[in-house]
């Protein structure tokens, strides 16, 4: 699904154009730019994390900081205030976040797991992006296919994990948690506005066979693509 705007491109992919995890290691930036679905933002560097799960970022405010090689740093979220740079996301059931200031044009991208999104990836790439200039009612927020409470099935040690439990549901005794609705209450406490907050393109990666999942497909090892640029 593409999202195309004036001021920012933003393409949440699906397993048509997926990767076997860190397969494009060493990939030279003109070979990503012919592939799907990066071609579509050919001529743009595309700037990939070694996602460890953690809460850490990476931020591009240089044309140096963009030219980095696939997975040469770890980290789970990129900041940037450059126009025409790429940044990259692999997911397989975590939830691709995209953040966006059209205003002072900031852009994040996240990959918020379950362990990121409880130890504060959010609000930490919110954090980078207000020391940029960005204020919380110019934030738009899009979260992309993920493993949802329909089906994302968890134990009871798992939800002791969690302070806040609205994100959990309970069905014929079974726990299932939703990861998108709990990073939707971290925006919101953030100060991100629900007309803000767009799920359009949060399908459930388990249950919705075009995408990506790890808990469905477990040792194949593929991952589909966020993509996201200001322009």
């Amino acid at each position: 699904m593409k999202i195309l705007k004036k001021e920012y491109s933003i393409l949440f992919g699906d397993q048509s154009a997926s990767y076997v995890k860190h397969s494009l290691k060493g990939c030279t930036q003109k070979e990503l730019s012919s592939k799907p679905p990066f071609s579509d933002f050919a001529g743009m560097p595309l700037v990939f994390l070694n996602q460890v799960h953690g809460t850490k970022g990476y931020c591009i405010d240089t044309p140096a900081a963009a030219q980095i090689a696939p997975y040469a740093f770890d980290g789970d979220y990129m900041v940037t205030t450059l126009l025409g740079v790429a940044l990259v996301v692999e997911t397989a059931d975590c939830v691709p976040l995209v953040l966006l200031d059209s205003v002072k044009m900031v852009a994040a991208l996240v990959h918020a797991g379950w362990r990121g999104a409880i130890g504060g990836i959010v609000t930490n790439a919110l954090h980078d992006m207000f020391m940029r200039g960005s204020a919380p009612e110019d934030i738009q927020a899009f979260c992309g296919p993920a493993a949802r409470g329909c089906c994302y099935e968890v134990g009871k040690d798992f939800k002791q994990l969690f302070r806040e439990t609205s994100a959990f549901i309970v069905r014929d005794g079974r726990i299932f948690f939703d990861n998108v609705s709990y990073i939707t209450g971290q925006l919101e406490t953030m100060g991100i506005g629900k007309h803000h907050i767009f799920l359009n393109n949060a399908a459930c990666t388990i249950c919705s066979e075009g995408y990506c999942s790890y808990r469905r497909q477990g040792s194949l090892q593929l991952r589909q693509m966020t993509i996201v640029a200001l322009k």
